[in-house]
Order: structure tokens, then sequence, then C-alpha cells
């Protein structure tokens, strides 16, 4: 459905239909619910339309302290990269909701804005008041050991993903886990060690790229040229096909250690 009226002025008919609803808790309601509807119902208004803020904008005149609304607001900023101006709207969600947006706000740190000290504050302080839960698709000892990773404090980000593994049942194990626990054993040059891992992640996800092309760099450095060139080939055809990480925001911001096309020109 498009939006037909100006927003402004669809906004002062629905004020002036209810008699200004700041002193009405249920026509407010009723106000926030209608400019919500048409946002969901009309799918021109994407999150990169200047419209997304204008509604954004009027919901939050009049539920200034709806959570959610602030980080519907922001998200779109964090898809374009503009982090800082993204954030100052996220951070309004945090403070009126920490336990819903304390977490997701350590995830963009970690993900989008790669700022892991800033990552690993949020995280241990959300583990501290609510302990460990699962959001946007991993745990937050998983974040946590992907953050200290990134900040090459090796040792800090092993206890953390294997604290993952330990709190999980093996049936739930994740293979980026494993995958993490390669790459920290590439990174101290424990090759063969290195390799269990990638195999663990290879045994659940079979046509993984980027866990071929590290077990592949492992193999070389251990001097089994012929393995590692076959195994590279094989990495490189399978990132062809599209093999790659499967995280939902991939499609946004490279993951840490993800690989790319020019990795195989090196």
């Amino acid at each position: 459905m498009k939006f037909k009226f100006g927003l402004a002025v669809f906004y002062l008919l629905l004020l002036n239909s209810v008699g200004y609803a700041q002193k009405d808790s249920s026509a407010q309601q009723h106000i926030s619910d209608s400019i919500y509807n048409r946002i969901a119902r009309s799918g021109a208004h994407s999150y990169f339309s200047h419209r997304w803020q204008n509604y954004y904008d009027s919901l939050l005149k009049i539920e200034p302290d709806n959570a959610q609304y602030w980080q519907l607001k922001a998200m779109p900023y964090f898809k374009h990269r503009q982090y800082e101006v993204g954030m100052q709207f996220l951070d309004k969600a945090v403070a009126i909701d920490p336990k819903e947006w304390l977490q997701y706000r350590g995830f963009i740190y970690c993900i989008f804005a790669k700022n892991y000290t800033a990552a690993i504050t949020d995280y241990s302080l959300f583990k501290k008041q609510y302990g460990v839960q699962v959001r946007m698709e991993h745990s937050t000892n998983f974040y946590l050991g992907l953050s200290y990773l990134m900040l090459n404090k090796l040792d800090s980000a092993k206890y953390f993903f294997e604290e993952d593994i330990t709190n999980s049942k093996e049936s739930s194990i994740h293979f980026m886990n494993w995958f993490y626990l390669g790459i920290i054993q590439y990174e101290k040059e424990h090759y063969e060690k290195a390799i269990e891992y990638f195999d663990k992640t290879l045994k659940e996800y079979s046509t993984f790229s980027d866990a071929q092309y590290y077990k592949a760099k492992c193999l070389r450095y251990l001097h089994k040229d012929k393995e590692a060139k076959e195994l590279l080939l094989l990495s490189r055809e399978n990132f062809m096909k599209g093999y790659t990480f499967t995280e939902d925001n991939v499609v946004y911001e490279l993951y840490p250690y993800q690989i790319s096309k020019w990795y195989f020109l090196l």
C-alpha cells in the first residue's frame, strides 16, 4: 500500500482524530500502531528508504521509550556502514532495555563496526547480568571468543570457544566453533591440531570453502604440497559455487577470517 499523504499531514490527522494523544495512552497506541502497520504493509519502504527514518521519527515522537523503535531506526545505518550514526540510536535502545539490546549491540560492535574491545565490554556485562544466551545465531561465549580472537588474544579466545562447546549439547555444537578453534591453532602455528579442528568443521559442512582453504595452508606448512594443492583447488571450486559462511548477516559484512576471491591469488 502506498503512503498517499505526506507524513506530516498523516501524523497531524491522526493526532486530531483522537484529541491529541499525549493525554491518552490508548490513543497514543492507536497512532503508533497505525504508523507501524503502514510500515509493515508497505513493501516499498525498505531499510534504505528515506521514509523508513521518517516513519520511525514519527513513532518515537509518540513512544520515545520504545526500545525496539530506536533499534529499528538504527539498523539501516549499520547496513549502510554508517556505524557511528546508527550507534547513537542503538545506545538509546540499550539504555531503555539492556536485557533485550545490550547483547545485540555487542554483536554490532563485533561483526559490523569491528570494535572488538567495545564488543567484549557489552558481552561481558550481559553475561554477568543475564547469563549466557543465544542471539544472532550464536551464544554470548561465541562472540566473546570471536572478539578476543580479533584482538589476537588467542588463549582468551580459545577459552570462550571451548566454554561454548562445553555448555552445548553435542548435537547442537555449531561447526563455526570448530572452525575458529582451528583458526586459533593455525595462528599458533600448531598446524596438525588446526587440521583436526578443520576436519571436525568439514564433517558438518563438507563443502565449506573457508575451512578447506585454511586446512590447505596448514598442509602446505607441513610440506604436504600435493595434498595442499588439491585441497586449495577444491576450496576455490566450492568458493565459486557459493559454499562459504552461512551466517545471515554475511550479505552485509565479511566475518572474521572469511576468505574472498583474492585469497586464491596469494
